[in-house]
């Protein structure tokens, strides 16, 4: 996921919000430790980064349509 996430430009979410489809502990860490590799800020509480990947992942499919 770091290496697809390194092409993928600043202003637009990782493809790794469509892999956080439930917001379980593993995919959320998954999603922080990607997110941290590449720079990227994250919410810190998992109910407000839950929020955050939803609406990236919105924004993404939205992106690619």
């Amino acid at each position: 996921m770091v290496l697809v996430g390194q092409k993928t430009p600043a202003d637009e979410p990782l493809w790794s919000v469509l892999l956080i489809a439930h917001g379980d502990q593993e995919a959320l860490a998954m999603h922080r430790a990607v997110a941290a590799q590449l720079g990227r800020d994250v919410a810190e509480k998992d109910l407000e980064l839950i929020a955050q990947l939803t609406a990236q992942r919105a924004e993404l499919h939205r992106i690619h349509q």
